[in-house]
């Protein structure tokens, strides 16, 4: 008894309390957050890109045709900034200098706010481009960019045209999707052209821009749908086992040696 009443009433209760409340306080030092360090302000509020739509008959596959493209790029207040711009096709997750797309389309960087569209691939169909401002974040923390739609013709002389790629899985097509890998996919060419040229063509299918052999005949489907113009619809298919990985599959159609359209990408993931 009178040894706690030493330590209860003695100078030890000071020492004893202050080494209590020291270690409190440690303690509620390392678990309080710290607050997240603000970002840079964007100066860009808008991107707007010219032309934004490009639809012009002379833009065809192979022509080598080019088209200009300007970014604009404005605070709130509507004035003129000078930012640095990335271009790069809206669905290429690639974004150094030069890029490409639908077997030979290039949109390569002329200067910080400008490029040039370039239509020397084999696909028809719409191609969306994105111009960004680098490093630049608005305010909803959403990347600042802006769009513009460049439209490639096929050739009116053709005696065939490409449509989609398809890849199919079970029932459904896949696009921008992850499935499981080890698994059998079917590709699939939708070809149009007049039936009597059908046993002249073949498909030659690309998985990741390399051919898969062997080459495949061109048939008619039970759903036949004719493009304008052409007086019937057909089909190639490839199945294709797959692991893991990333893809883009594609086709071309070649006529002998030569190689009439080509489809444009679809990419998929499988893990």
């Amino acid at each position: 008894m009178k040894v706690l009443t030493y330590f209860t009433r003695g100078p030890w209760l000071a020492v004893l309390l202050v080494l209590l409340l020291g270690n409190c306080s440690k303690k509620k030092e390392a678990v309080e957050p710290t607050a997240p360090a603000a970002g840079p302000v964007c100066p860009v509020a808008k991107v707007t890109v010219v032309p934004d739509r490009v639809s012009n008959p002379e833009l065809r596959i192979g022509s080598a045709a080019e088209v200009k493209l300007v970014a604009q790029t404005n605070d709130r207040g509507g004035r003129p900034v000078d930012a640095e711009v990335v271009w790069r096709f809206k669905d290429d997750k690639s974004e150094g200098p030069g890029t490409e797309a639908g077997h030979g389309h290039t949109l390569t960087p002329t200067g910080p706010r400008s490029a040039v569209f370039r239509a020397g691939g084999l696909a028809a169909g719409d191609y969306w481009i994105e111009a960004r401002v680098l490093d630049c974040e608005g305010a909803d923390s959403l990347p600042v960019l802006g769009l513009a739609k460049v439209t490639v013709a096929p050739q009116p002389d053709s005696p065939a045209q490409c449509g989609r790629v398809r890849v199919r899985y079970g029932s459904r097509d896949l696009a921008n999707e992850t499935i499981l890998g080890f698994v059998t996919l079917n590709f699939w060419a939708e070809i149009y052209t007049r039936p009597e040229l059908r046993h002249e063509m073949q498909v030659r299918f690309l998985l990741n821009d390399r051919p898969i052999q062997p080459l495949r005949k061109l048939y008619r489907p039970l759903d036949d749908q004719p493009a304008a113009g052409m007086s019937a619809h057909f089909r190639a298919r490839m199945p294709v086992f797959l692991e893991r990985g990333h893809f883009r599959a594609s086709f071309e159609l070649r006529q002998g040696d030569r190689v009439l359209c080509a489809s444009e990408p679809v990419s998929f993931a499988t893990r």
